[in-house]
């Protein structure tokens, strides 16, 4: 399966941990948070959708031996606006996964849960472990035929984010809950939970 990471954000929820790199080479347990994803989702097909300090995630995976594909982002383009421009990496599946590059989820298997949705798109949800309450978990399933609904807004206003919630708009989309505990690293209290628990080590 080709996984589309999106890792280009300026990480303004852990300032001031992300003053000096991107959020997703933010270290816990002695290694980056981009370390772990790769690990979790090396049996698939990996494109980094990057922006902010982009060429210290690049050096990072030529130090590490890690080789994605790379699409680089000209400007802040938000989460739905980097799935449209990395169409030319995604447009030849016929089907893709987007992950958030800040949420690790544990023990999850990519095929199990795409072969769960029953419409054009599918957003995968699992409980908090904290409030016990239902949070996005930041994988999204897109099939091919939801390029003609997104060329829509793929021309949108220069410089104008474009979320996925605005692509979600456009399809029907199966939500998948999942047992399995998530882990978000865009906060400091998820970053806190992320250095105290074991799931990410193993």
């Amino acid at each position: 399966m080709r996984i589309l990471i999106l890792s280009g954000g300026k990480g303004e929820g852990i300032l001031p941990l992300t003053k000096f790199h991107p959020k997703i080479l933010t270290s816990i347990h002695g290694k980056t948070f981009l370390h772990y994803l790769l690990r979790l989702h090396r049996k698939h097909d990996i494109v980094l959708s990057v922006g902010h300090m982009s060429d210290s995630i690049k050096t990072w995976c030529k130090d590490n031996d890690s080789w994605p594909e790379y699409v680089t982002e000209p400007f802040e383009l938000g989460t739905g606006g980097a799935v449209l421009f990395a169409q030319p990496f995604l447009k030849n599946n016929r089907y893709f996964a987007v992950i958030n590059g800040d949420t690790f989820i544990h023990k999850v298997k990519l095929p199990d849960l795409y072969s769960r949705l029953k419409d054009d798109a599918g957003v995968v949800y699992a409980p908090d472990m904290v409030d016990n309450k239902v949070k996005r978990a930041g994988i999204f399933f897109f099939k091919h035929k939801c390029w003609e609904k997104f060329s829509t807004v793929s021309k949108a206003t220069p410089n104008t984010p474009i979320m996925l919630d605005t692509l979600l708009s456009l399809v029907p989309y199966t939500r998948i809950e999942i047992k399995q505990h998530f882990l978000d690293i865009g906060t400091h209290h998820g970053l806190k939970l992320a250095k105290s628990t074991h799931f990410i080590q193993e």
